[in-house]
C-alpha cells in the first residue's frame, strides 16, 4: 500500500515507472507538457483506476503524469518483482487490456 499527499507526483514522465498501482481511493490529474510548454490535462479521476498499464506492457518510461489532487491510497506491485509472473496470469492481463481500452476512448 502507498499513500501519496495532495499535490504529490505519482507518475513522472522522466522516471521509469517501477509499480503497478491500482488506486484505491483518492482523486488524480493526469496530463503531459505540450510542445509549446503548456501542462495539458488528459482527465481527473476519481474511480478505481490502473497506473502503469501501458507502461507494463512495453516497458518504457511513462508519457503522462500522474498527480494526487487528494490524498490517494494504491496498492502497488514492483514491476521487477512481479511482472513474470503477471505476465502468465490471463485474467491480470485481461483486466490490463480492459484498463488500457478505457483510457484509448
Amino acid at each position: 500500500m502507498i499513500e501519496y499527499e495532495e499535490g504529490e507526483t505519482i507518475i513522472n514522465p522522466l522516471e521509469k515507472t517501477q509499480y503497478i498501482q491500482f488506486v484505491l481511493e483518492g482523486t488524480l490529474l493526469i496530463s503531459f507538457i505540450d510542445q509549446e510548454g503548456r501542462q495539458t490535462i488528459v482527465s481527473q479521476s476519481e474511480e478505481l483506476c490502473i497506473l502503469g498499464d501501458m507502461e507494463f506492457v512495453d516497458d518504457l518510461k511513462p508519457m503522462f503524469f500522474a498527480e494526487a489532487k487528494t490524498k490517494v491510497k494504491t496498492l502497488a506491485l514492483s514491476l521487477k518483482e512481479y511482472k513474470k509472473n503477471l505476465n502468465q496470469d490471463l485474467q491480470f492481463l485481461h483486466t490490463l487490456l480492459n484498463s488500457i481500452a478505457s483510457k484509448l476512448k
